[in-house]
């Protein structure tokens, strides 16, 4: 049986791989990051556009989302 995830954990773990994704590979073209977690967990358009502000807000704050555990 699949469990559900909550709608803004979807945003919050694309998030993570964003800054993962950054982290491992720094001269990948944001967007084509973007559009790869866009894909990975499945995010409409408008959940990709947020996901994009909340990376670019996370980034110029210098706080990397943290991470998961379980």
């Amino acid at each position: 049986m699949s469990s559900l995830i909550r709608h803004d954990m979807l945003v919050s773990r694309a998030l993570a791989f964003v800054h993962e994704r950054r982290r491992e590979c720094p001269g990948l073209p944001l967007e084509t990051v973007l559009d790869e977690a866009g894909r990975r967990f499945n995010l409409s358009p408008a959940d990709g556009e947020a996901l994009a502000h909340a990376f670019r807000v996370s980034a110029l704050s210098g706080a990397a989302p943290a991470r998961e555990t379980g």
